[in-house]
C-alpha cells in the first residue's frame, strides 16, 4: 500500500482553500462591501442607492491590490462602472446600453453637481434649458434628472446663488451615464455691492429703477404687465457714457399678460449715451396661465407676440421660409456723410447678406445696423414740418440691431447665440421682456413643404 506524502496533502488542501475561498464566501449587500472598501482604502463613494439595491457580492478584499484594480475586480462582474474624482472619490452607476448624448425626439440627462474645491454635493442648484420652460433642481446629494422632449439642441444652464453659472451645450452631455459637473464657488465683492445698494431707498435709486424697468421690460409696459418681485437684488452704476445694472441673484419676474413666471439670470445690462440698449442673460419660463383668469386671452396674446417676434424673424430667415417675406422686410442702415440724412437704409434679401455657414450655426457678417421692419405693425411718428407744425408720418415698426463683433451667430433653429454682443433699439426694444416667450413655445405658425405639410416653426 502506498501512502501520500503528508506535506503534499497539506499543500493540496491549502491551495484548494485559496481557490474556493471566494466561491464559498458568504454573499453580502454591495453597500456593505463598499463600506468595507472605504475603511480599507480610505476612499469614498457616491451612488444611487435604489439602483444598487439588492445587488450582492462574495468578493473578498485583498489588501495587496491597488484600489482601482480591486474596484474593477469588484464591480465589473456586476455591470457597474466607476468614475474617479481625484484620488479618494468615486461615482458609481449601472452600465446602461442607452445611446450617447445628442439630438433625438426625447432626451434624459442625469447629473451630479459637485463643488470643485472640496467635492461636496451642491444642493438646490437649478438646471434649465436656456430661454426655455424646461428645468429641474438638484437634491441633497447634488443629483438631478432633466427630460427634454421638444428641442433638438439647446444650452443647459446650471446656476446656484453661491456658485458661478455654468453653461453646457446639450451635445456635450451623455444619456448613458451620469454627467459629473464641477461648479466654482462665487466670489462676491461685498464692498462693491454695499456701495451700489446703499442708496436703496434714495430718490436716485428710484430714478435708476424706473430707467432700468423702462429699458428692460419695454417702454410699452405701462400697465405693469411685468412685475419685478425682488428689486433688492439689483444695483446700478452710472457714468457719462453708460448706465449699468447688476444683479446679485436672478430676477424673479411675473408677466400676467403672457402667463409666465420667469427667472432671469442677468449677465450684462447697459444703456449707452446713444440710448442703445444691450443686455444678456438666461431665462427660465414657468407656465402659470392655469392660475390666472382669461386663459384664452393669454393664449391669443402669446400667439400675437410670437408673430411679431425676433424669434420668428430669425427662424424664418435662416430656414428661408416664405413667411419671412410676408411679415418682415430687412436690410442695412449705415451712416452717411450727409448731415441732413446721417443714416441710409438699404433693403436686402437672404442671398444679399454676407453669410458664413457652419455645421452647428451660421453667421451673418455685418458691421452696420441690421434693420428689421414688421410689415403688419404701423407706428405713427410726428415730424416737425415748418409752419404747419407736426405732421403724422405712418411707417412700419423698425428694429435696429448692431453687433459689437460685426457678427450675428444663429443656430439651425434660428436662435441668436451671441445675444450678449448685440445692441438694440427701435420696436423690439419697446417690448423686450414684456413679450418674451420660451424657445420651446408651441408656435401658431405652419408652413407647407414637400416633406412635411403644415410643419410648425
Amino acid at each position: 500500500m502506498k501512502f501520500l506524502n503528508p506535506l503534499l496533502i497539506t499543500l493540496c488542501i491549502f491551495l484548494f482553500s485559496l481557490s474556493t475561498q471566494q466561491v464559498f464566501a458568504q454573499s453580502v449587500e454591495l453597500s456593505e462591501k463598499l463600506n468595507e472598501f472605504s475603511n480599507t482604502y480610505e476612499v469614498y463613494f457616491s451612488y444611487d442607492v435604489s439602483s444598487l439595491k439588492g445587488i450582492k457580492t462574495n468578493f473578498q478584499i485583498n489588501r495587496q491590490q491597488a484600489v482601482q484594480e480591486a474596484l474593477t475586480a469588484l464591480l465589473q462582474p456586476l455591470q457597474i462602472q466607476y468614475n474617479p474624482i481625484g484620488k479618494q472619490f468615486y461615482v458609481l452607476e449601472k452600465i446602461s446600453t442607452g445611446p450617447k448624448g445628442g439630438s433625438s425626439s426625447a432626451e434624459q440627462w442625469s447629473f451630479i453637481l459637485l463643488d470643485d474645491t472640496n467635492l461636496s454635493p451642491i444642493t438646490d442648484a437649478f438646471i434649465f434649458g436656456e430661454n426655455s420652460s424646461i428645468g429641474t433642481t438638484t437634491d441633497q446629494n447634488g443629483k438631478a434628472v432633466l427630460s427634454v422632449k421638444k428641442l433638438d439642441k439647446i444650452k443647459l444652464v446650471l446656476t446656484h446663488i453661491n456658485y458661478e453659472t455654468t453653461t453646457i451645450p446639450s451635445e456635450n452631455l451623455r444619456t448613458d451615464t451620469t454627467n459629473l459637473i464641477f461648479m466654482t464657488p462665487k466670489v462676491v465683492n461685498l464692498d462693491e455691492v454695499v456701495v451700489g445698494t446703499k442708496k436703496r431707498n434714495s430718490r436716485k435709486r428710484r430714478q435708476w429703477m424706473r430707467r432700468f424697468e423702462s429699458a428692460f421690460f419695454g417702454e410699452t409696459n405701462r400697465k405693469n404687465r411685468v412685475e419685478l418681485l425682488n428689486p433688492e437684488v439689483l444695483w446700478f452704476e452710472e457714468t457719462d457714457s453708460t448706465f449699468q445694472a447688476h444683479a446679485v441673484d436672478y430676477l424673479s419676474l411675473v408677466n400676467k399678460s403672457t402667463g409666465y413666471k420667469m427667472r432671469f439670470f442677468l449677465n450684462d445690462f447697459k444703456i449707452f449715451s446713444t440710448q442703445d440698449v444691450k443686455y444678456a442673460g438666461q431665462i427660465f419660463f414657468e407656465d402659470i396661465s392655469s392660475e390666472l383668469k382669461n386663459q384664452r386671452r393669454i393664449n391669443k396674446r402669446r400667439d400675437k407676440n410670437y408673430l411679431y417676434s425676433k424669434n420668428l424673424f430669425f427662424k424664418s430667415l435662416i430656414q428661408e421660409l416664405p413667411i419671412n417675406e410676408q411679415r418682415f422686410e430687412f436690410g442695412v442702415t449705415a451712416p452717411t456723410d450727409d448731415p441732413e440724412n446721417p443714416f441710409h437704409y438699404t433693403p436686402l434679401n437672404y442671398t444679399q447678406l454676407n453669410w458664413r455657414y457652419g455645421l452647428e450655426a451660421d453667421t451673418i457678417v455685418l458691421s452696420d445696423y441690421l434693420t428689421v421692419l414688421n410689415k403688419d405693425v404701423i407706428l405713427a411718428n410726428y415730424l416737425a414740418k415748418g409752419r404747419n407744425g407736426k405732421i403724422l408720418d405712418d411707417k412700419p415698426a423698425a428694429s435696429f440691431l448692431l453687433s459689437k463683433t460685426g457678427r450675428f451667430v444663429l443656430n439651425k433653429n434660428g436662435y441668436l447665440i451671441n445675444q450678449k454682443d448685440i445692441e438694440e433699439s427701435g420696436y423690439w426694444t419697446a417690448h423686450r421682456i414684456a413679450t418674451e416667450l420660451p424657445i420651446d413655445y408651441q408656435s401658431p405658425v405652419t408652413v407647407d413643404d414637400a416633406v412635411n405639410q403644415h410643419r410648425i416653426i
